[in-house]
């Protein structure tokens, strides 16, 4: 990690896009609750004299891959609301030149986590996308990394 750091406050960049949260109880299994660690806040104030910080919400983790479960024949509908926090755990962190958003309303629309959305798998796994649904997605999520940095000020 110090290596990435030095790496990264030596460089010439616009803007660091990382990951802004993670669940509560990593080890614990799927569900639980997201939240923005102190470690983080950390990180994105030694990030920030390098160049503005756009966070982003880290997706739910499901029990088990939602392609298999697809392929199975299960029930694989998971209410968003069991996989994440109620309330997005960002919403209180203030850090300069940092900007935070949340895509999983992309993903789980209506609150409702499905293996598929217009024909294409979401995820590949149990907790990450698929290439094929980031695309398609790709000009929403534009808009709102855009509006995450206008709103925190970091672009006119």
């Amino acid at each position: 990690l110090t290596a990435a750091i030095s790496e990264i406050e030596s460089g010439d960049f616009d803007l660091i896009i990382t990951n802004g949260t993670r669940r509560e109880d990593d080890d614990k299994g799927p569900g639980g609750v997201d939240i923005v660690p102190e470690s983080y806040l950390e990180m994105f104030k030694k990030l920030t004299p390098v160049a503005p910080v756009l966070a982003i919400r880290d997706t739910p983790r499901f029990g088990s891959s939602m392609p298999k479960c697809w392929e199975a024949g299960e029930a694989c509908e998971f209410p968003l609301a069991d996989f994440i926090s109620p309330i997005d755990p960002t919403i209180d962190a203030r850090i300069d030149r940092t900007a935070f958003v949340d895509m999983n309303d992309l993903l789980c629309p209506g609150g409702l986590c499905t293996p598929i959305i217009g024909n294409r798998f979401v995820w590949r796994d149990a907790s990450h996308l698929s290439r094929a649904y980031v695309l398609s997605i790709a000009d929403a999520g534009a808009v709102r990394w855009e509006d995450a940095l206008i709103s925190a000020n970091l672009m006119p």
